[in-house]
């Protein structure tokens, strides 16, 4: 079953790049979110296996909204992205438990990388 993916980040240039990467892919994007709380809506509406979810965004924040999200479902899979490269807010990223933590600008790779990392984590816990 190809994965179902959301797209959390309140700059849209960067949701569309992100859009294009999974689409290539062949996964599919079944929503894009624009701040933090129209993320925790979706997720609970959508349940999809991964959010790609900026870390900085709007009403709230992305780690406010993961661990929302993680306390009613924690089975998906959270990839954070940041333009902040801060030891501090990856681990505090991590601890709340998003699988991934992305700095930006990034490499198209390094998204593929982490989804597929997702991906095999929980088949792994899943099989």
């Amino acid at each position: 079953m190809k994965p179902r993916i959301l797209i959390a980040d309140d700059a849209s240039f960067v949701r569309e790049i992100l859009k294009t990467i999974v689409v290539r892919q062949g996964w599919i994007v079944i929503g894009e979110a624009q701040d933090g709380l129209e993320v925790i809506s979706m997720a609970t509406e959508l349940e999809p296996n991964i959010i790609l979810m900026d870390i900085v965004m709007p009403k709230l924040n992305g780690l406010e909204a993961a661990q929302k999200i993680l306390k009613k479902l924690p089975d998906i899979a959270i990839i954070g992205l940041s333009t902040m490269d801060n030891e501090e807010i990856m681990s505090q990223a991590l601890g709340i438990g998003l699988v991934s933590y992305i700095t930006k600008p990034f490499e198209n790779w390094t998204i593929i990388a982490a989804i597929k990392e997702a991906l095999n984590n929980k088949e792994r816990k899943s099989g």
